[in-house]
């Protein structure tokens, strides 16, 4: 996969993702950001699939089990668009930070720069939500951030 290119996993999303080339501005220590890397395709395969199988237990984290619908929000979770931030960790692990993305319209008109930058949405308007998660590729282990 080359940074900037449009991805589609169609086996856990129906929307497009996107290799982000640039080091979101949010990246902290916690992060223990080293370097960047070039995922193969099953790295962002293998991201989703941890996110699949641990999409409840992140969803009771995001809202405490507040009006949560496994099928409808697993589902609705499908129809978001992502952002792959891969790198390597300061201890050699191969990292995944993703933002995933709801527009109600078309995504260019919601996020024009969707493509080239990390999307942090401030305003929580109903249409336009967005969530991160970091996936550890080497532990298979994924959290909110």
């Amino acid at each position: 996969m080359r940074r900037g290119e449009l991805i589609e996993i169609p086996q856990y999303y129906s929307e497009k993702g996107v290799i982000i080339k640039d080091q979101p501005f949010f990246l902290t220590s916690e992060l223990k950001f080293k370097e960047l890397y070039n995922p193969a395709d099953s790295d962002l395969v293998n991201t989703e699939k941890i996110f699949y199988n641990n999409f409840i237990a992140l969803i009771n984290k995001l809202n405490g089990n507040k009006s949560f619908d496994p099928v409808r929000d697993k589902d609705l979770y499908k129809k978001w668009y992502r952002q792959y931030f891969p790198y390597i960790d300061n201890v050699g692990n191969k990292m995944v930070l993703v933002s995933v993305l709801r527009c109600c319209h078309n995504i260019k008109r919601c996020y024009p720069d969707w493509q080239k930058q990390i999307i942090i949405i401030l305003d929580g308007a109903p249409c336009n939500v967005d969530a991160r998660y970091l996936v550890n590729l080497a532990k298979n282990t994924i959290k909110i951030l």
